[in-house]
């Protein structure tokens, strides 16, 4: 996954329409969208290491919701807040091919998948000793 990247919010329902969501479900996110986007913000370029809020989308009751998240993943057997926090800042990134081997990945891999519109990412290339950031998105959008 990627960890730096832009999400602007006036393009979140046109990316569920994206995502086939049924005229039901996308009623009920343009409700949710309404109580949610004064707390929201358009990032033009964050990093997964800052753990802001984000909007992501999200399968409750088969249905297509959204909701305010922060990057990085919390297992229940964290016990107290600073192993919590600890454990969410090694757990930005992940590897698709080995999620769900890894003990703070596999129950969220396999149960609490969720999608993350982004519109655009941010992949970083070294060049003469520096790296720099090459910003990736779809012109379609």
């Amino acid at each position: 996954m990627c960890y730096n990247a832009a999400q602007l919010t006036h393009k979140i329902l046109k990316d569920a329409q994206r995502l086939n969501a049924s005229p039901e479900e996308i009623d009920s996110l343009e409700k949710k969208w309404d109580n949610l986007k004064s707390h929201a913000q358009n990032y033009y370029h964050i990093s997964g290491f800052s753990h802001q809020k984000i909007i992501a989308f999200y399968q409750e009751n088969e249905s297509l919701n959204l909701d305010l998240f922060q990057w990085g993943i919390i297992p229940n057997w964290a016990k107290t807040e600073k192993d919590a926090k600890d454990i969410q800042s090694k757990t930005v990134n992940v590897r698709g091919e080995t999620m769900q081997e890894k003990a703070s990945f596999k129950n969220s891999a396999i149960n609490n998948r969720c999608i993350i519109p982004l519109s655009g990412f941010f992949e970083h290339h070294a060049k003469n000793g520096k790296t720099i950031p090459h910003y990736i998105w779809d012109k379609k959008h």
